[in-house]
């Protein structure tokens, strides 16, 4: 995993020094967190319920998690308004990366939100779900205090999504459209 991260950073920089932006603009970015211990527990996905949050059994109950440090444009949320169709797009990625699938979480600070559900880092086959979310410009870099584990990587993915135009930023959404909130918008 380090030696791919490494090849990818030398062809990001090469890229750039020699003007070829055509490689960095098709740039996927290497997922450079990984899982916690490979002994910890897994978790079957019951369902997605949107880009953020999905619902894992845990101790054979049906149990909601929600994604800290990113939040996704919504698609499900009883005031359609606040609903739009990025959100629909992000809750299918989501759900093609974790539908069927076995997880490990990753606590911060604080284990619930005030709506109860669990709060968590979610990882499918070691890489961090919540990264992916944000390099790939599905979600944007959100802080919920005290949970800040990983808020600069997710910053800094952010910004890089931004500028490479990934998922959200290709088609030009804005905050005002999808009601993001994230801490930090450069919009190109």
């Amino acid at each position: 995993m380090k030696k791919i991260t490494i090849l990818i950073s030398i062809i990001i920089i090469i890229s750039t020094l020699t003007g070829c932006s055509d490689i960095y603009s098709e740039f996927i970015p290497t997922n450079s967190i990984t899982a916690p211990s490979s002994d910890s527990a897994k978790y079957d996905v019951v369902r997605i319920v949107d880009g953020d949050t999905i619902i894992i059994d845990l101790s054979g109950e049906n149990t909601k998690v929600r994604m800290i440090g990113i939040d996704t444009p919504e698609s499900v949320h009883s005031d359609k308004n606040k609903n739009c169709q990025f959100g629909k797009t992000a809750s299918d990625y989501t759900n093609n990366l974790l539908s069927g699938k076995k997880i490990s979480i990753e606590y911060d600070e604080d284990k619930y939100d005030p709506y109860g559900r669990v709060l968590a880092y979610v990882y499918v086959d070691n890489n961090m779900v919540n990264y992916d979310l944000v390099a790939n410009g599905y979600a944007v870099a959100k802080k919920y205090n005290p949970n800040t584990k990983y808020a600069e990587i997710f910053t800094q993915a952010q910004i890089e999504a931004e500028k490479s135009k990934r998922g959200m930023w290709n088609d030009n959404i804005t905050n005002l459209e999808c009601n993001l909130k994230s801490d930090y918008f450069i919009n190109y």
